[in-house]
């Protein structure tokens, strides 16, 4: 484990020991209350009265009552004389230090995978991602977060890399829901070369055989259904599109 795990690591046992300690703060605060409560409460009845005098004394409640307010008393002293408060200052100090460790890190961490993620973004909005080309980002992710797993996940930078996240959680199904709004999206922006390329415009299925663009595509068609016309408008576009 890495210098960097083992700060990581500590973060996360000292946030889980501060969490336990708030825990025990607030159970204090709820039993110095009950407490306080038992020593207002703490008054001789008028049954008990009556009992003490015609036993002449022999049931002494008040001596009783007085014997439980020390009791009560004195668990309060002994809470209140529990340094918890300062345990969790420590802790919070501890925690802040280490933190300002881990941000060195994060931040040129951060700035890798900013960038990572602008070209996937990018990418994904100007053309069709095929296979290849989605393992080879799969694989660049890989290096960047190698050994930095804990770090992807810090809980600062996730809400900047959230497209990453997706796409590293499941790349197939984020490539796929990419490749569906592209094809859409470049139907609406290439519609006149659509319309134009040949003497009829392409049809909807043909307008996505020119698109879809994997390093191996196999399109099946009847005789006279537009193969041709597919493969000048997916040259054309290409070409267009200087892939």
């Amino acid at each position: 484990m890495n210098t960097l795990d083992n700060t990581l690591k500590e973060i996360e046992i000292l946030s889980s020991v501060k969490l336990k300690l708030e825990i025990d703060k607030k159970n204090m605060t709820q039993l110095l209350k009950e407490l306080e409560r038992k020593i207002e409460n703490s008054n001789i009845t008028f049954m008990e009265k009556i009992l003490e005098t015609i036993t002449f004394g022999t049931l002494n409640y008040q001596d009783k009552h007085k014997e439980n307010i020390l009791g009560y008393k004195k668990k309060i002293q002994d809470i209140k004389s529990n340094n918890i408060d300062l345990d969790i200052e420590t802790i919070n100090t501890k925690i802040l230090n280490f933190e300002k460790v881990v941000t060195n890190h994060l931040d040129s961490f951060k700035n890798k995978l900013l960038e990572f993620q602008t070209d996937l973004l990018y990418v994904s909005q100007n053309r069709y991602i095929n296979t290849y080309e989605s393992e080879d980002f799969k694989n660049k992710l890989t290096k960047i977060t190698l050994n930095k797993e804990k770090l992807f996940l810090h809980k600062n930078i996730k809400n900047e890399i959230s497209e990453l996240l997706s796409f590293q959680e499941n790349s197939q199904i984020w490539i796929e829901k990419s490749n569906t709004l592209f094809i859409k999206n470049e139907k609406i922006n290439e519609k006149t070369f659509f319309d134009t390329i040949e003497a009829n415009p392409l049809t909807d299925k043909q307008q996505e055989a020119v698109l879809v663009n994997e390093n191996n595509n196999l399109v099946l068609a009847g005789a006279g259904s537009g193969k041709t016309s597919v493969i000048v408008a997916k040259v054309a576009y290409l070409i267009k599109k200087i892939y």
